[in-house]
């Protein structure tokens, strides 16, 4: 086919294949990966399992690209996991929250430290 950096077409490949599974989660093949490697959580935030299969490792390994290069819409914020996701654009970690108040009036707020 010509290809002249195959690890590079691989890495490709494996991104859009991470891509397809966070965003088209009701195709078949996409269900079965969750039922079986991440029921509770996102791909996005699946753990790595010792007897997964060779498709499921690769997949995985390219979801840290996925995460990398790409970036949330916010919306309604219904998707997002605050302090888990870095969805505040030019930040290279999710954001801190620190609590701050007096337990007396109890009055608490929250601060985000970049």
């Amino acid at each position: 086919m010509g290809f002249r950096d195959i690890a590079c077409f691989n890495q490709a490949l494996l991104a859009k294949a991470a891509w397809s599974l966070c965003q088209q989660q009701e195709q078949l093949w996409a269900s079965t990966l969750k039922q079986r490697y991440f029921p509770a959580t996102s791909a996005l935030h699946a753990n790595k399992k010792k007897d997964s299969t060779w498709a499921w490792q690769s997949i995985q390994s390219s979801m840290d690209f996925v995460i990398k290069h790409s970036f949330w819409i916010v919306g309604n914020g219904t998707n997002i996991q605050t302090w888990r996701e870095n969805w505040i654009q030019g930040m290279l970690n999710p954001p801190i929250p620190t609590v701050s108040g007096d337990y007396q009036t109890r009055s608490f707020s929250i601060i985000v430290l970049p």
